[in-house]
């Protein structure tokens, strides 16, 4: 994922099932060869969660996104 906009990657599915995302980590793993993306949401519907979670698997190339609902940044 060399060059990928990571704050904008997953932006049609954040917007149509989350109220709120935010990208908080990214990092390499498997020596490089992969990259996780953590993010924060707040889930608008959890009735939609296959399918939003489809939606992110057709977009990763493979690669890990860590979903922390309810996250907030002064937990840091």
């Amino acid at each position: 994922m060399d060059g990928v906009p990571f704050d904008s990657l997953f932006d049609a599915p954040f917007v149509k099932y989350t109220n709120i995302s935010e990208l908080i980590g990214v990092d390499t793993i498997h020596n490089g060869a992969m990259t996780e993306l953590t993010y924060s949401i707040g889930l608008r519907k959890s009735s939609h969660v296959n399918d939003f979670l489809s939606e992110l698997r057709s977009l990763n190339g493979g690669n890990k996104i860590t979903l922390i609902a309810g996250y907030n940044s002064t937990d840091l």
